[in-house]
């Protein structure tokens, strides 16, 4: 899976700017930070794509305010969205799980290629709006 994220999403977010190795990355501008980070659950087979932001004041930032930009993280802020989630507060977890005794190498691309369209779709116009309303 981590090799499907690579090749596919991480591509989109270097299109779009974002700094950073995989699982966490950043975009800077005009000193409002756009965060997206990858968390995989401890037990395996699934993960969600999260979108954080940090404006210049930081008042989002709960956790080490200070850190230069490249460290900062969406886990320490309080303002999150997960990918493809319906709104604050929802969730929604990309399961990779098997099905079945084989698992395709195309099933990997397939989710990684549903997180790339939603970095156009949901993430890009929810860190504009945060951007504008910060």
């Amino acid at each position: 899976m981590n090799d499907a994220l690579k090749e596919v999403v991480v591509p989109v977010l270097r299109k779009l700017g974002f700094k950073g190795t995989f699982p966490h990355f950043y975009r800077e501008l005009n000193q409002h930070v756009d965060l997206f980070s990858f968390q995989f659950r401890l037990a395996g087979g699934s993960f969600v794509a999260e979108l954080s932001y940090a404006e210049p004041g930081r008042e989002n930032v709960y956790i080490d305010k200070e850190a230069p930009v490249s460290k900062l993280r969406a886990a320490q802020t309080s303002k999150r969205l997960r990918l493809g989630a319906s709104g604050p507060g929802s969730d929604n977890w990309f399961s990779f799980e098997p099905v079945g005794f084989f698992k395709r190498q195309a099933d990997y691309q397939n989710i990684a290629s549903r997180v790339a369209s939603l970095v156009e779709q949901q993430a890009k116009p929810w860190w504009d709006e945060k951007r504008l309303t910060s």
